[in-house]
């Protein structure tokens, strides 16, 4: 599943700017752990701009489960 940030600040000399009004995000590589990169793409009176930035993803701890109180290994 595709790992998104909860927030992304963008800014243009020093202004905060407004998600969809001034730009829109795409995510590349965002799904396995690694590095992500975030790429703005001005719209509006920002249209023609573009910025992009990092963030990284972790590895998952892996999540096992038992539903069976014995195993039998057969030979």
């Amino acid at each position: 599943m595709a790992q998104t940030p909860t927030s992304v600040v963008v800014k243009a000399n020093g202004v905060t700017l407004t998600q969809y009004k001034d730009y829109t995000l795409s995510y590349s590589d965002n799904v396995n752990a690694g590095t992500v990169t975030v790429t703005a793409t001005g719209a509006g009176n920002y249209a023609g701009t573009t910025g992009t930035g990092t963030y990284t993803i972790g590895k998952a701890s892996p999540n096992l489960s038992v539903s069976s109180t014995s195993v039998s290994l057969l030979k």
